[in-house]
């Protein structure tokens, strides 16, 4: 069963949400819909968005995955972490976003895990 149905007898499409601004990723959906573009349009005017908070990703089926991030900083020097997200540089944004603080900036946030 369809979390939202736009069309009784549509497809079903994997809609993703992801935080904004920091684009990690949230949560899979399931919209059933005429289309692609119409699970789209359902999905984002269905008010089960927080839209101060959440947006929809733009590439409708694509799976939410892990990533796992090495990142550097003056202050915790280099520290390997895992964030969702729907793509590479998505997870580089939100690794940055939600990992980075203003008083330990990150000066580097790479693929994979830190090396010795």
């Amino acid at each position: 069963m369809a979390d939202l149905t736009c069309d009784p007898n549509g497809t079903i499409f994997a809609v993703g949400v992801q935080s904004k601004p920091a684009r990690c990723g949230l949560r899979v959906v399931e919209v059933r819909a005429s289309s692609l573009a119409n699970a789209m349009q359902c999905a984002g005017s269905s008010g089960m968005l927080n839209s101060a908070t959440e947006e929809l990703y733009e590439i409708p089926n694509t799976p939410l995955r892990d990533f796992e991030m090495c990142l550097v900083s003056a202050g915790q020097g280099r520290r390997t972490t895992s964030v969702q997200a729907f793509e590479d540089f998505n997870a580089e944004r939100c690794a940055r976003w939600t990992r980075c603080g203003d008083d330990d900036p990150c000066s580097s946030v790479t693929h994979g895990a830190c090396t010795p």
